[in-house]
């Protein structure tokens, strides 16, 4: 954390930009049946870039002809989030799906939506779409998580959530299964396994 007398934090940051995810659940203590994570960064040492992480089948150690790729616009730095983020993040450790996907070229990326209803981001390459769409969404929350809490457990991440009481993933035009249940929110009982993550920045250690 920065002294109290500094608006400068003395860590490094190691990306910023957003980071917004739906992870679908067949039941609320029920295993995830599909898991989505879309990255739009502005900063990184691997540069810009914008990916989504899309696990159709998350206990498959499959590519993408079952659901598990990767679309990318900046490969190296695709690689790199998956590698020292997404496989810490709660939803996604340990799964099987990370060891088999596909990395494809982006052709596209669209958003639409205005976060005090709705919120779409359509992400398409390589021959696959997918359609990550929130609503119903909650009051914006600003988080400062120190290291320990957070999924990798040594990065101070500040963000601004709005957590969705419902969302769908639409593969290729087809719903992948599974919905919104409430998740561990550092404390507070307004968690949901969909949410949009804003101005999101994420520090290490110098």
């Amino acid at each position: 954390m920065a002294d109290a007398a500094s608006p400068f934090s003395p860590n490094r940051v190691s990306w910023s930009g957003e980071n917004p995810g739906i992870y679908l659940k067949d039941s609320a203590g029920g295993k995830f049946t599909a898991l989505a994570s879309f990255f739009r960064v502005v900063l990184s040492p691997h540069g810009p870039g914008k990916a989504v992480v899309v696990c159709g089948a998350p206990d498959q150690a499959a590519g993408p002809e079952a659901g598990n790729f990767v679309i990318a616009d900046n490969e190296q730095l695709a690689r790199w989030l998956v590698s020292d983020f997404v496989a810490h993040f709660g939803a996604f450790k340990d799964k099987p799906a990370l060891k088999g996907l596909g990395y494809l070229k982006l052709d596209k990326a669209e958003t639409r939506g205005d976060i005090r209803s709705s919120w779409v981001e359509s992400i398409s390459g390589g021959g696959r779409r997918l359609e990550m769409t929130w609503s119903r969404l909650g009051q914006p929350v600003c988080v400062d998580v120190p290291p320990a809490q957070s999924a990798t457990g040594k990065h101070q991440m500040y963000s601004l959530f709005v957590n969705a009481e419902a969302a769908t993933l639409a593969l290729d035009g087809k719903a992948l299964p599974g919905g919104v249940f409430e998740r561990p929110f550092f404390g507070r009982p307004d968690g949901r396994t969909a949410f949009l993550a804003f101005s999101e920045t994420w520090l290490e250690p110098v």
